[in-house]
């Protein structure tokens, strides 16, 4: 880690070019999850911070899958019902 935080106080630019990198795709994929009505991604897309890798593999290939029917072949469909009901916290 040491080295990253020398790459950091070098070169500010490349700070800010990887926050907004990571901001904007995380925006557009929040957006997508929530028009969506997807509580399971937004949440997931909220919480972690996967450099714009998980937002852009939202955005491009994920949320085309439908849960409820990948839910069904795993038997998690408690677990999405719950998040349905807002009984998950």
């Amino acid at each position: 880690m040491p080295y990253l935080n020398s790459v950091i106080q070098k070169s500010p630019l490349l700070l800010a070019i990887f926050l907004l990198w990571s901001i904007s795709w995380k925006g557009v994929a929040l957006w997508k999850a929530s028009k969506k009505d997807s509580k399971f991604w937004f949440i997931i897309i909220l919480t972690f911070n996967t450099v714009g890798l998980l937002e852009i593999a939202y955005i491009f290939f994920l949320q085309k899958i439908n849960m409820q029917k990948l839910a069904s072949k795993i038997n998690l469909s408690p677990l999405l019902a719950k998040l349905k009901k807002g009984k998950i916290r």
